[in-house]
């Protein structure tokens, strides 16, 4: 027999398989998502990995015409440091990018070191959710027959009362209609 508490209300039920239900879509859900934001992340970083290597070697190569100019050719002080200060721009551009690329690259590896974590909390709340949904659905379907029956209870009730109110308005009648002849 069910406690007051639960007795007459499948709400609970409800929820509980509601809860088990979110819980299962949202731990299949957001790993997964999760897993498809990094690999996108990092197809990303690749790409600008690459570029970079590519912007590095060029960069080298414009770093070695100038210093071959600065031996070979005869130049004014100030082209000579008009060539210095364009290679230490390149070369500062190509710093800063590499240093926000590392950044990048540090924030996938955190985020890859979650999805361990992700996974333990998949295995762990699937289950769970599982079992909640089914354990609610049983409770449910068992606070349901019970309101079922006490509503075919009531229903036998009030026919019941209905037959018995219309013998004696029946009985009324008919002694009133001794009493009248």
């Amino acid at each position: 027999m069910e406690s007051n508490f639960f007795s007459g209300s499948e709400n609970l039920y409800k929820y509980l398989v509601s809860i088990g239900l979110l819980m299962v879509v949202l731990s299949i859900y957001y790993p997964l998502n999760e897993k498809q934001t990094l690999q996108i992340s990092s197809s990303k970083i690749r790409a600008e990995l690459k570029a970079m290597s590519y912007e590095i070697d060029e960069n080298q190569k414009n770093v070695d015409k100038i210093e071959k100019r600065l031996k070979i050719e005869n130049l004014t002080e100030y082209q000579r440091a008009q060539l210095i200060e364009d290679a230490r721009k390149l070369t500062n551009k190509i710093m800063l990018k590499q240093f926000t690329l590392n950044g990048k690259i540090e924030e996938v590896e955190v985020r890859e070191s979650f999805v361990s974590y992700y996974k333990w909390i998949m295995f762990v709340s699937i289950p769970i959710g599982i079992f909640l949904m089914i354990w609610g659905f049983g409770r449910w379907k068992i606070a349901r027959k019970n309101e079922d029956e006490i509503c075919v209870l009531e229903k036998k009730l009030l026919e019941l009362q209905i037959t018995k109110e219309t013998n004696n308005i029946s009985s009324l009648s008919n002694v009133q209609d001794v009493a009248n002849e």
